[in-house]
């Protein structure tokens, strides 16, 4: 009898400390992924969705009613009283879920944050201070000033509720949140982490600005992640400078498989890195007629001119990032991560008239280094060009539109703007497994992209950067791009971006194009047509 007494008290002991288990979403978890680009190839578990609350004019109704309406600014759910003062309320959310971006293009007044249905703020501040970097225990670059746009991506997770408010209704913002599925644990954000989380948030920020910063070596930091899951050392220094260049003629292609045909030869693997250069009589032009393909597991996802793969067009714009960078020299690198099944092909193709010199490093890692599971996910970065583009009437500009199950992370977009006139007031709509309405309605293409008021300032940061701005004013050349690492979209079905073409001059033509980067499970489908060469 004692036996049974103590086994129902072991039985009753497990069943309490199963509903006890420790949270599975917590902020130390959410931060751990701002800098882990390989659970990018993951499908998120637990699955979420990711939304945007923002400013966006609310006349905007339909498509057949007001539907490029641009009166952005000071647009809010609604306004409560609260201690005799107004509280603009910016979101509203029931969870799980975590606040994972705040962008304001002018923050004002007090920014107030409730969870869980508290009185009480966990995050009561100046709302230019939380953006900036200056709130204590939240340190630049996670929350940063650029190009006239703040940004914060400090993540805010909650259990059951989350509700955003300002005391000053006067801005622009946008707010992009998760929602997990009924029943994940979070942990929800209390101003003690802070503290207590200190050195990882200190981590984070030296991560990203050790990223931010390049080296010769960049690539190897993405690898050693990988490579540490088998035990080994971190590699040597990766040196551009030994990668020998060959010769391309106009017409002529390099192609490189793996695993190689040799007999015992691994069967799938990782591609933690890629560099590139290339020098030609014209390497504006060459960049833009060299034609980068990849396959993997014999299904097509990469198809871009090599230049704009790398995050910034026309030509070599210096910039430094988390996935990828350019260095002054025209040395080019993406950190992006590319697990396989069994095989990957590369191509590089000379569509152009010259003959180029390439230097093309690969730095593939066995499978062992990133298993392929279930969840795992091909790499997809695909290119949109379109010339002689009316401004009027406005429309919505397809970036892209997909079918699967995957993961956008990415845009870099280029425009030829030929007046000063601005041309960015379009805002994007993302839509997501069948949305009718999108679940991320912007405020303008520059706030998008994390910076504000059309600002021509060239900068980098980890997330987004500004490579190059002709100028004077809007005049010329403007490439822009935004990796979406924390605040990536997952989807089930089907996935659609759509950008506004709104320029303030009604009469110019404009030259776009677009790289979409995404990942996605294999059998997923796209809407990019067969690049014609005459592009």
């Amino acid at each position: 009898m004692r036996e049974w007494k103590i086994l129902a008290v072991l039985v009753v002991a497990a069943a309490v400390l199963s509903g006890c288990a420790a949270p599975k979403i917590t902020t130390r978890s959410l931060l751990a992924e701002m800098t882990d680009l390989s659970a990018l190839a993951e499908f998120p578990d637990p699955p979420f969705t990711c939304r945007q609350f923002s400013s966006y004019d609310r006349a905007a109704e339909s498509p057949a009613e007001n539907w490029f309406a641009n009166a952005d600014r000071g647009q809010y759910l609604r306004v409560e009283e609260r201690d005799g003062r107004k509280e603009y309320v910016m979101m509203d959310a029931d969870g799980p879920g975590a606040i994972v971006r705040i962008w304001s293009a002018n923050p004002q007044g007090t920014l107030r944050i409730y969870l869980d249905g508290s009185e009480t703020p966990a995050i009561e501040a100046p709302m230019a201070d939380f953006l900036s970097g200056k709130y204590p225990g939240i340190p630049e670059p996670i929350a940063h000033v650029v190009s006239r746009g703040w940004n914060s991506y400090f993540p805010i997770p909650y259990a059951r509720h989350c509700k955003v408010t300002s005391d000053n209704g006067d801005f622009y913002y946008h707010i992009n949140y998760r929602t997990y599925p009924a029943g994940t644990r979070v942990a929800t954000f209390h101003p003690r982490v802070l503290r207590r989380d200190r050195k990882q948030i200190d981590q984070v920020a030296r991560s990203l600005r050790r990223f931010f910063a390049i080296r010769p070596w960049c690539v190897l930091w993405c690898a050693q992640g990988l490579s540490e899951k088998l035990g080994g050392e971190p590699t040597e220094p990766f040196d551009p400078c030994k990668v020998e260049p060959f010769t391309l003629a106009a017409g002529e292609s390099f192609e490189w498989g793996y695993p190689t045909d040799v007999k015992g030869s691994p069967r799938g693997g990782v591609f933690a890195g890629i560099y590139a250069q290339v020098e030609a009589d014209d390497r504006e032009g060459a960049l833009r007629q060299l034609l980068l393909t990849m396959a993997f597991d014999s299904e097509q996802t990469v198809v871009c001119p090599l230049g704009d793969f790398f995050g910034s067009a026309p030509g070599v714009s210096a910039y430094e990032s988390l996935p990828m960078s350019m260095t002054e020299d025209g040395g080019m690198w993406s950190c992006w991560v590319m697990p396989f099944e069994e095989s990957a092909q590369i191509e590089v193709r000379n569509l152009g008239s010259q003959t180029v010199q390439l230097r093309l490093a690969v730095l593939p890692l066995p499978q062992e280094c990133h298993p392929w599971t279930d969840r795992s996910m091909h790499f997809h970065a695909k290119w949109r060009g379109q010339f002689d583009v009316p401004t009027r009437p406005m429309q919505d500009w397809n970036y892209m539109a997909a079918t699967g199950q995957g993961v956008f992370v990415g845009a870099a977009f280029h425009i030829a703007n030929p007046t000063k006139a601005w041309w960015g007031e379009g805002d994007e709509k993302i839509y997501v497994d069948g949305e009718t309405f999108p679940s991320h309605f912007g405020t303008g293409t520059e706030d998008y992209y994390g910076y504000a008021w059309g600002s021509p300032e060239l900068f980098s940061n980890a997330y987004h950067n500004q490579p190059r701005c002709d100028g004077p004013g809007s005049y010329g050349h403007t490439a822009v791009n935004r990796w979406d690492i924390l605040d990536k979209i997952p989807f089930e079905r089907d996935f659609r971006f759509d950008m506004e073409l709104w320029h303030w001059d009604e009469q110019v033509k404009v030259a776009l194009s677009v790289v979409t980067y995404w990942y996605a499970r294999p059998g997923a489908t796209d809407n990019f047509p067969p690049i014609d060469p005459a592009d």
